[in-house]
């Protein structure tokens, strides 16, 4: 989405995630500039949610078995709750926040197959071919 100009350096981006998600676009957001913040649910735990800080995104914890908005949407609900919140929050400023969904984003489910193939084989000594 960096690449494609989707997202652009002025823009926040703000994602949910359990922990591998969210530290893996933040490497990626951090290499191309835009700042991240990340709506985590408190049950991943401390070393996850101080991985993802190190890595260098905001993070912001909820908690997932009081909030409302994860009974209407899970992970995601929350992010685009707090985008929109943000955005209403600092229009004056300027900025701009946007949501990304891990979920719904075809891109993400076929780099998941492009690699979890490749890296199952490798651990269990196999070629792919």
């Amino acid at each position: 989405m960096l690449k494609c100009g989707e997202i652009t350096e002025e823009e926040t981006i703000v994602t949910a995630s359990g922990g591998n998600f969210a530290q893996g676009v933040t490497v990626v957001a951090v290499l191309m500039d835009p700042r991240i913040r990340i709506t985590v649910p408190e049950r991943i735990g401390e070393k996850r949610t101080q991985l993802i800080r190190i890595y260098g995104a905001e993070v912001h914890l909820y908690d997932s078995t009081t909030s409302s908005s994860h009974s209407s949407g899970g992970y995601e609900a929350v992010a685009k709750e707090f985008s929109k919140t943000l955005n209403s929050q600092e229009q004056k400023h300027g900025r701009k926040y946007v949501s990304l969904n891990q979920f719904c984003d075809h891109r993400n489910s076929i780099s998941h197959h492009v690699t979890a193939d490749v890296e199952i084989a490798r651990q269990l000594n196999r070629s792919t071919r």
